[in-house]
């Protein structure tokens, strides 16, 4: 799916916030994530990453060393905010896109 669709309506895309992106997505298809998105967002003019995972992949991110480098490459990102969705991936529940 186009990177494009991982912005909030409104929100500016650059190429330097499609690239925090893509590279956060390619960190969870590393650590072993089948479904997934990384989803930017600015909340109080800070930046915030919100990560959808497919229900088969939640439990990998339980694990303290996937959750370690997520959160430390996030944070490299300039991401202020690093935060799990708790509505799975593709479940069409509503999740804010």
């Amino acid at each position: 799916a186009c990177l494009g669709s991982r912005f909030h309506k409104g929100t500016r895309v650059t190429l330097s916030r499609v690239k925090q992106v893509q590279r956060l997505e390619s960190l969870l298809r590393l650590m072993g994530m089948n479904q997934f998105r990384a989803r930017w967002h600015k909340v109080e003019g800070k930046s915030m990453v919100r990560i959808e995972l497919g229900k088969d992949d939640f439990a990998k991110m339980g694990d303290e060393v996937v959750r370690k480098a997520v959160v430390d490459l996030a944070k490299a990102e300039g991401f202020h905010w690093v935060t799990l969705d708790l509505i799975p991936y593709g479940s069409n529940q509503g999740s804010m896109t």
